[in-house]
Parts: structure tokens; C-alpha cells; sequence
């Protein structure tokens, strides 16, 4: 199902990246969880500042806050790492997300 909602995104690829990243910002978005995975896919970094704002804001949902993870550490590995190292010995979904990134030995798009 997560498929078929991301799917429009990717096909409009690149050219939806900066709306994307704009929307996400807004809490009460529809289906904002799949807009955060979708920016993961994103071949620049334009997305960064914006999912790091979600990671580490502790009033956002560990949901979000985990894809918002995932997807930096995608988009910008460096940096993804270095914002895992902050969260590694966390509880939950946040901690948990933070341990796979940073096992992954080299991410290659």
C-alpha cells in the first residue's frame, strides 16, 4: 500500500523535492510520514535542514521523527550519521533507526 502512495512522488521526482520539503514542515500534513520517506529518495540535499528539524524536535512523533532519520542519512550520509550519533543510546524508534544507520558501512544511491 506505502508503494502506491509514494509512487506519484517519485515519478514527479526531482522537480516536487523543494514542495515536498516545504509541506513536511507543516504537522498536520496528510499522509506526512510517506512525504518524509519520499524526500529520502531525493538526489540533492535541499531536504536536509528540513528532516533534521524533525529529528530532533522531541514533541514530533517517534514515527516521523525515525523516517525523518532515515531519510537524512540517505540524502546526506555524513550528516545523517552525525545526527544518529546524538540518538544511538536513545529508547525507541529514534534509538533504534539511529543503531541501523549507523551499521550501514557505505550508502550508496
Amino acid at each position: 500500500k506505502e508503494s502506491f502512495i509514494v509512487a506519484p512522488l517519485c515519478a514527479a521526482g526531482e522537480t516536487v523535492v523543494p514542495l515536498v520539503t516545504e509541506k513536511i514542515k507543516d504537522r498536520n500534513l496528510e499522509r506526512r510520514l510517506y512525504a518524509i520517506a519520499f524526500l529520502g529518495t531525493a538526489e540533492s540535499k535541499l531536504p536536509a535542514d528540513a528532516l533534521e528539524v524533525i529529528v530532533v524536535d522531541e514533541t514530533e512523533r517517534e514515527s516521523f521523527r525515525s523516517e525523518a532519520l532515515r531519510s537524512l542519512f540517505l540524502v546526506d550520509e555524513a550528516r545523517g550519521r552525525s545526527v544518529a550519533l546524538r540518538y544511538k543510546e536513545r529508547p525507541g524508534n529514534v534509538g533504534q533507526t539511529a543503531n541501523e544507520v549507523l551499521e550501514v558501512k557505505d550508502h550508496a544511491k
